[in-house]
């Protein structure tokens, strides 16, 4: 899904790093975003660096306008990263879909939107 319509521009972002992983690895010359507002983050995600930056705050994106790919666990009923990337940053859903893996049964969300505007 993804594979088919990301563009040059747009960024994906993601809270957990085993979701980011996989698209560090996949996606390797798209910017990336690990959202650690807490800090808890352990020195792991580096080895995807320069692909995949943490940032503690949604604040850090302000300026950027295009495409977002939000990576959500899909457990996560409440699809707790959208709702703060759409209220810090203003943005607009244009779609959201659910997958699920064979592989442990590992369910998460991806949900595509738009930020017209610097924050």
């Amino acid at each position: 899904y993804v594979k088919k319509d990301i563009k040059e521009d747009d960024i994906i972002i993601y809270k957990l790093i085993d979701m980011g992983a996989v698209y560090a690895v996949n996606f390797p010359n798209t910017k990336q975003f690990l959202y650690d507002k807490e800090d808890w983050a352990i020195e792991s995600y580096k080895i995807y660096m320069p692909t995949l930056k943490k940032i503690n705050s949604l604040y850090e994106l302000k300026d950027y306008t295009g495409t977002i790919w939000i990576i959500n666990n899909g457990y996560d009923n409440e699809n707790s990263l959208y709702k703060e990337v759409s209220q810090h940053l203003k943005t607009t859903n244009i779609e959201t879909k659910t997958f699920k893996t064979v592989y442990q049964r590992y369910r998460y969300t991806v949900t595509k939107v738009i930020k017209r505007t610097p924050v």
